[in-house]
């Protein structure tokens, strides 16, 4: 009787020892991760700025933040690509303009 405890506890004790290995494949990491050892994103999860419509052109800065690089400076400088979200309801040109229309931008 107990050697069938001590069996099962040696039986049960590798299976979840088991579980706790690391099976997380670093190559199989989604999307443009997997070509970037930087990632930005936003700092905020939204903003909400108010402006006059007065017909004057506003400008509204975001700051972004800089991961990766695994240590090292950035140089001479990071490409970032973006997108806008298609199921937005904005419209490109009269609601919100960028300063280049290709989608992309330069970190210094």
């Amino acid at each position: 009787m107990k050697s069938l405890k001590i069996l099962s506890l040696s039986l049960m004790s590798a299976i979840v020892l088991s579980s706790c290995l690391v099976d997380d494949d670093v190559q199989e990491l989604e999307g443009a991760f997997a070509s970037t050892p930087y990632v930005v994103g936003f700092k905020n999860n939204t903003s909400n700025p108010f402006f006059l419509t007065n017909g004057e052109t506003q400008i509204h800065s975001e700051s972004v933040s800089f991961f990766g690089g695994q240590g090292f400076a950035n140089s001479p400088s990071v490409d970032v690509t973006y997108e806008i979200d298609p199921s937005s309801t904005a419209v490109a040109g009269t609601d919100f303009d960028f300063e280049n229309s290709n989608q992309t931008m330069t970190i210094p």
